[in-house]
């Protein structure tokens, strides 16, 4: 193999192995509805979280606050996380807002109601100013085979934000989520104790959570 086309192979695995990516959006300050606090700083916790503990590149780490949380520019970073990606790759989706619902069109749930992400212009009367569960479901749908997708929605009425967690009652779109405790304790306690808020001083934070090994019985890489 010639040393061009060795180089040329080594820029290319370099590239994949900073195929990870993650959009974290954040809203405190609302153009029309009630201001919250935390959101911005949730966000960027989890952007410190995903590039110190997870190995994310920063670069691939975008995050979007405030009076840039609108549609035009969310749907086209949503766009961004899949571009490129190959199995193996992780990409994250964390939202965190306000959420609400409204009347379901298209008759596939059961309370008659789509449940939403509202974005910074947040408007009823506006459809371009929130996401419905229905656009998200479709989004993820759109996700390459193999790629490892996780979804934070951290907002009100986000329990069937991308699809149901227990099968409802007709069985449209359910899926059971297990937890799997005994890995989630392993996995925490297998971290550096810097990792985990535990290194020594007094200064040290105290650990605020331990995240759970979720299974994942359909084999999509979904969770």
């Amino acid at each position: 193999m010639s040393l061009p086309v060795r180089i040329t192979r080594l820029i290319r695995e370099r590239e994949h192995e900073m195929a990870d990516k993650a959009l974290l959006l954040g809203v405190n300050d609302y153009l029309n509805v009630s201001r919250l606090r935390g959101c911005v700083r949730d966000v960027e916790n989890m952007g410190g979280l995903l590039v110190d503990v997870f190995g994310f590149a920063a670069g691939n780490v975008k995050t979007l606050t405030d009076k840039l949380v609108v549609k035009s520019e969310v749907k086209k970073q949503m766009a961004w996380l899949f571009e490129d990606a190959e199995a193996g790759d992780r990409v994250v989706l964390h939202f965190s807002g306000h959420g609400s619902y409204t009347a379901d069109k298209d008759g596939d749930e059961d309370d008659g109601r789509d449940e939403l992400v509202c974005l910074y212009d947040m408007d009823f009367d506006d459809p371009e100013s929130y996401l419905l569960d229905d656009e998200l479901r479709a989004w993820t749908a759109t996700k390459p085979d193999g790629v490892r997708l996780t979804i934070v929605l951290d907002n009100c009425n986000s329990g069937t934000g991308t699809r149901m967690v227990l099968p409802s009652a007709s069985g449209k779109g359910g899926r059971e989520a297990v937890v799997d405790l005994k890995t989630a304790v392993k996995r925490s306690l297998a971290r550096p104790a810097a990792t985990r808020g535990l290194a020594a001083g007094p200064a040290a934070p105290e650990p605020s959570a331990v995240v759970a090994a979720v299974d994942d019985p359909d084999g999509d890489d979904f969770v």
